[in-house]
């Protein structure tokens, strides 16, 4: 069996991370809302944290379980194949209240993991400090 080199698909979603981010820094739901554009942008990057978690190594999720792969994964299949049931305004937050919980968490333990992966992803900045 090859040895699965997961750093670039955890690469992909920190540098996603911090693009949502990025996209929704002072956007009120209102706002949000009303912008198609940031809507698209963030559904896209969330698809992309989605499909890299998806096929990060089975290893990698046994040692990392700070992550909810599974919800992650299924946030993933939900923009993609149940678009037309998400309710954006839902929550009554602003997108970065949204996003925030998940963000934060995900990169936390993305920044922490795995062994030699360490040094490079800690000098990653993704999401909130």
């Amino acid at each position: 069996m090859s040895e699965h080199n997961d750093e670039p698909l955890l690469m992909d979603m920190l540098d996603a991370c911090r693009a949502v981010t990025t996209y929704v820094k002072g956007l009120q739901l209102e706002d949000f809302l009303k912008n198609k554009l940031v809507q698209d942008a963030v559904a896209y990057r969330l698809q992309i944290i989605g499909e890299a978690a998806y096929k990060v190594s089975p290893e990698t999720k046994t040692l990392e379980t700070t992550i909810d792969w599974f919800k992650i994964t299924g946030l993933r299949h939900r923009i993609v194949h149940d678009y037309r049931n998400i309710d954006l305004e839902r929550s009554g937050a602003s997108p970065r209240n949204m996003f925030h919980r998940w963000l934060s968490a995900w990169k936390a333990s993305l920044r922490t993991s795995v062994g030699t992966r360490r040094s490079l992803l800690l000098r990653t900045s993704c999401c909130y400090a």
